[in-house]
């Protein structure tokens, strides 16, 4: 079986052209737009789809470079924040404030039990990051791109995990919990239309 190897050059340039091939899927497929499916999503599974059965077949294994991904993850990541209007969470209103404030207590409540995990088990404290706001805030990508800066063993292994473990478990307590409230905000709603019992009867 042949194997070629991507430069990064060469790996920055596939995934430009597979972005394009994805815009010129979702023209042809425009529901994939209404579905709100990225492009490099689409032609993304296509493209891994066809390389999996070319390798499966023996003809030829396509190996890209892992440089580009881990620096455009780092730079996705650390400039998500960039497109946010301090003014208008200003003007939110106390409510978001409370959920941002929640959001940072929350994080650094994670990272500092992750680093007392991490001390626990004799393991560096930077490591604990990753069982922290890292794999549980982030998720799989921003562990994945934080575990390639890190050089810390065991970082990746630790920080999908624990992102793994956030994904199933909020997964399991989100739907039960979204209903609840939906059903609770129903009732609200109901209970704050309907006429008064004492207006509505008869005389």
């Amino acid at each position: 079986m042949m194997i070629m190897q991507l430069d990064n050059a060469w790996t920055l340039v596939a995934a430009m052209a597979t972005i394009l091939l994805g815009m010129r899927i979702h023209r042809v497929l425009p529901m994939l737009d209404r579905a709100n499916i990225p492009p490099a999503v689409s032609a993304g599974l296509l493209l891994a789809v066809l390389l999996a059965l070319l390798r499966a077949g023996g003809i030829v294994d396509v190996r890209l470079a892992t440089v580009p991904r881990d620096v455009l993850l780092l730079v996705f990541f650390a400039s998500l924040g960039f497109g946010a209007h301090l003014g208008r969470l200003a003007t939110a209103g106390k409510s978001a404030l409370v959920i941002c404030l929640a959001v940072v207590l929350v994080a650094v409540g994670q990272n500092l039990a992750g680093m007392l995990l991490a001390s626990a088990f004799g393991q560096p404290a930077v490591l604990g990051l990753f069982a922290g706001s890292a794999a549980y805030l982030g998720g799989h990508g921003t562990a994945t791109a934080w575990a390639s800066a890190a050089h810390v063993e065991g970082a990746l292994e630790l920080g999908l995990g624990s992102a793994t473990l956030g994904l199933v478990l909020g997964g399991l307590v989100a739907g039960p919990v979204a209903a609840w409230l939906a059903r609770r905000a129903e009732a609200v709603a109901r209970a704050a239309g309907a006429p008064d019992a004492a207006q509505t009867a008869p005389d």
